[in-house]
């Protein structure tokens, strides 16, 4: 019994619509098999697949990371020239200021002898004194040059001068005596001063001179009691030049300063800081023994105006260690009433002044006032 097409099947039949999922709609072309697959693997691919670059957009990408990391690479680099110049100008001010406390603690030390006074000065003695003749020297606690040419008289163990500029020589003991906590110990071949008390140990009554020796056995001065055994306090005595030199190491182009220590076997030269080029001194002369200066000279040359010397204003310019591409140094330095003109060349510079004043020897003229 054949069965009765439903009125279903009818519609399917119309629309189309196959009666079984994988046959194709009446009318629709039958490809093969392997067509198919092959359209539909490509298909697929190109559904999912990356597309990718062509040329063109792979050179616009690298011409845009061309630029972003040429202006990175700028970026840093000025940054890195930036930092550089910082630390240059850092160094800089830390030499300046290094030097300039070396110079202004030992200054205002100056005329310090322990128990000693400072003796009545006779002829101006050299910037470079030996130990034999250190006593003498005493009398002149702070004592200069100004706008030296040359090597000063009997200095020769300095070595080479930055020519141009001032010098300073500074006579002082060292502020404890030795044996104290924190100071230095004896050193033989080194001067060292001791002041008798001991009436008996006096070599020069009434003045009773202090004792300079080299040797600590030789220092046997006396306590006011003149018990034995009991010794009156030793001091290291100082005798110091601050100076420029023309380099620190030889031939190195940058000049320094250094400090002359007088020593057993003449002066032993001690670098302090690099990159000062120019030193300058004004010393302040008390004229009416009140304490105070009354007027401030740099070319001194009368003994007497040293021994009234109770101030001393220090200048001093200093350059960074080395060079700035591009920068021109067309500035006027006054150092006091020192002109620097503008050097013209490419280092950075910085100009420095401050006013120390000689305790030692201002403050007892204003306790005798």
């Amino acid at each position: 019994m054949s069965a009765t097409p439903s009125r279903r099947d009818e519609i399917k039949r119309r629309i189309g619509v196959p009666d079984h999922p994988g046959l194709k709609p009446a009318g629709m072309p039958i490809r093969a098999r392997r067509s198919s697959r092959s359209h539909d693997g490509e298909y697929r691919r190109r559904g999912t697949g990356s597309p990718g670059f062509t040329l063109i957009e792979l050179m616009i990408a690298m011409t845009i990371g061309v630029f972003l990391l040429g202006t990175l690479a700028l970026v840093l680099s000025n940054n890195s020239r930036t930092r550089y110049e910082i630390e240059k100008s850092i160094g800089q001010i830390q030499n300046a200021r290094h030097a300039m406390q070396m110079i202004t603690d030992d200054i205002s030390n100056a005329g310090f002898y322990g128990e000693a006074l400072i003796p009545a000065g006779a002829a101006l003695p050299s910037l470079c004194p030996t130990a034999a003749n250190l006593d003498a020297a005493r009398a002149y606690p702070v004592q200069g040059a100004d706008n030296i040419a040359g090597l000063p008289q009997a200095c020769a163990d300095i070595g080479v001068v930055l020519t141009g500029n001032d010098l300073v020589a500074v006579r002082r003991t060292s502020t404890c005596a030795v044996g104290d906590l924190d100071c230095d110990a004896f050193v033989d071949g080194l001067p060292h001063l001791q002041q008798p008390a001991c009436s008996a140990d006096c070599l020069d009554p009434p003045h009773c001179s202090p004792w300079i020796r080299t040797t600590q056995a030789a220092l046997t001065a006396r306590v006011r009691s003149c018990t034995a055994g009991a010794y009156a306090p030793i001091y290291r005595l100082y005798s110091r030049l601050y100076y420029l030199a023309p380099s620190n190491r030889p031939n190195d182009g940058i000049p320094t300063l250094k400090r002359a220590d007088l020593t057993a076997n003449g002066y032993a030269v001690t670098p302090i800081a690099e990159g000062i080029e120019h030193l300058h001194f004004e010393y302040g002369i008390d004229r009416d023994d009140n304490g105070e200066p009354d007027e401030y000279l740099d070319g001194i040359v009368d003994a007497g105006d040293w021994q009234d010397v109770v101030a001393v204003r220090v200048h001093l310019l200093a350059r960074n260690a080395s060079p700035t591409h591009g920068h021109l140094d067309d500035r006027i330095y006054h150092l006091g009433d020192e002109v620097i003109e503008a050097p013209g060349d490419a280092y950075k510079r910085q100009a420095y002044s401050t006013t120390v004043r000689l305790n030692n020897i201002a403050g007892r003229r204003e306790d005798v006032r």
